[in-house]
């Protein structure tokens, strides 16, 4: 079963597909090559990882209407959230979503999205949500 970690964007700043490959890359310890596809069937970013299984989807939502439907669901599921940290997702104005299937990530793939969540929430000053929490730029958890 998919997993999807989101990244809440306070910025409209457009996220390169090609800067966005480069830092999957350079983030990547592996043994064996990445294999990563750009702008593909309006997914930004795909990467397969070497031992096979389903890749890592990253897209990214910009309109509005869909992007405040996705804050309030998040602020449904994470109750007692930190009045900043709420004023912070209410600021949203795009949503960078990475899917993956957790069986078919390996320690240096986690690693690989460690690095990517954190460039992305630096990039756009966005907090990274997940089910088991909220997370500033530093990956530190902000919220419940």
């Amino acid at each position: 079963m998919s997993q999807f970690l989101h990244v809440f964007g306070t910025l409209e700043t457009v996220v390169s597909a090609s800067e966005l490959a480069k830092i999957a890359e350079e983030a990547w310890y592996g043994d064996d090559d990445l294999k990563v596809a750009t702008d593909t069937d309006g997914v930004l970013l795909t990467i397969a990882l070497p031992r096979g299984g389903r890749p890592i989807s990253v897209q990214s939502e910009t309109d509005p209407e869909r992007v405040r439907t996705m804050v309030d669901e998040q602020l449904d599921e994470h109750e007692g959230t930190p009045s900043d940290v709420e004023g912070q997702l209410l600021r949203t104005l795009q949503v960078v979503s990475i899917e993956l299937f957790p069986e078919a990530v390996d320690d240096n793939g986690w690693e690989l999205l460690d690095v990517v969540q954190a460039w992305l929430a630096r990039e756009l000053e966005g907090l990274v949500v997940t089910d088991d929490g909220i997370y500033d730029s530093a990956l530190k958890k902000v919220a419940p």
